[in-house]
């Protein structure tokens, strides 16, 4: 998946919490439920405070306390352990069932992935719907592709809230192209969109799109998609991605592939030239030759380059190096880094004049490759 769970501290855990609790019953005090609702409310350390108050009466009200004293703790390690105390302790107890679910997370969050699984089959609870999308990514984890999508349409169907909903999609699309449905996976991106005030990430949603038409051999769709997703944000991670994804389709497809809006052209203003002078031939500066790495060390220095590509992949980059040395021309790729991101940029030239550069560029752009001019 493209997008995983990774450790978060104590605090940001606990609003996972408060968006869940409040849905669930037991039987237990008013005292109980208040100080549930301050916790509810996020008001966690009126919460904390009025923990300290509560006298437990039942096995209900025992596990309340065990399982929002570990809630609290701000050492994973000590979470682990009190969560696994009230779970042995009150096994069928709503607070009990939580902790069992509390543990799967965090054993997620250690990539420890079968005993996620089999703590999450311990939970007997219906009201633990959230248990369910936890199948659901692990099954994915585990590339039982099939059970991702039942566990993560479960949730779906049994959810009352938005809580993973994205999420959710985007693990049943991402189990769709893993067993190459890709129909399937467009369909889900699609019922998505059509759910007011999503998706929240459209740049993703796009690019997951655009991959799943692609897949589906649909490449005008594919192409429309990932340009839509590039066009929101050309220098997100994302965008990069977006690039390598256009210039694979580019290169087994050729110019059938339109990818114009990712350099676009501005033709350079060229001073005419005295006809009645003889023509002076100009060649490349000899800064560049066919016999150098094909990485440089730096961005090369010269009057004219010609920059054909930014890539997120260094392989990528390679490549189309390559590919324009086949043509003769003088050409690397470099590294650079464009908001804090390492990309690798292949140029061609230097040269020393306009009517070079321009020549440069044609003979790119008469074999498929897109490219624009700079001018140092």
């Amino acid at each position: 998946m493209y997008k995983m769970i990774s450790r978060s501290h104590s605090t940001v855990i606990i609003v996972l919490f408060i968006l869940f609790t409040s849905l669930l019953s037991a039987e237990i005090d008013k005292q109980f439920s208040d100080a549930e609702n301050l916790f509810t409310a996020g008001k966690i350390d009126a919460f904390a405070g009025s923990l300290l108050s509560l006298k437990a009466s039942n096995n209900d009200e025992k596990a309340f306390l065990g399982y929002y004293n570990a809630v609290l703790e701000k050492n994973t390690a000590n979470s682990m352990k009190s969560f696994a105390l009230v779970s042995q302790t009150y096994p069928s107890s709503l607070y009990g069932q939580m902790a069992l679910l509390e543990i799967a997370k965090l054993n997620i969050l250690d990539r420890e992935i079968a005993q996620a699984m089999n703590n999450l089959k311990k939970i007997t609870s219906t009201e633990m719907i959230e248990k369910s999308y936890w199948l659901a990514f692990c099954s994915y984890q585990q590339n039982d592709y099939q059970n991702a999508i039942n566990h993560a349409e479960n949730f779906l169907r049994l959810s009352k809230t938005n809580l993973y909903l994205e999420d959710t999609y985007f693990l049943i699309v991402e189990s769709y192209i893993s067993l190459r449905q890709a129909n399937s996976a467009v369909k889900t991106l699609n019922k998505l969109k059509a759910i007011n005030g999503f998706p929240t990430d459209m740049q993703f949603f796009y690019f997951r799109l655009g991959y799943a038409y692609e897949l589906s051999g649909n490449r005008q769709d594919a192409v429309a998609s990932y340009r839509d997703g590039y066009l929101l944000n050309k220098f997100s991670q994302v965008a990069y991605l977006i690039e390598d994804r256009l210039f694979e389709l580019r290169t087994s497809f050729g110019s059938s592939i339109d990818l114009n809006f990712l350099y676009p052209y501005t033709e350079l203003s060229i001073t005419p030239v005295d006809t009645g002078t003889a023509p002076t031939i100009s060649t490349p500066l000899p800064i560049i030759d066919q016999k150098t790495d094909l990485k440089a060390d730096a961005k090369p220095s010269g009057e004219y380059l010609i920059q054909a590509g930014r890539f997120s992949s260094e392989s990528n980059a390679s490549k189309l190096v390559v590919k324009m040395r086949s043509l003769e021309l003088p050409s690397v790729y470099y590294e650079a880094l464009q908001n804090k991101q390492k990309t690798w940029v292949v140029v061609c030239g230097p040269y020393n004049t306009q009517q070079d550069a321009d020549a440069a560029h044609t003979k790119l752009k008469d074999n498929d490759i897109d490219s624009f001019i700079t001018k140092n």
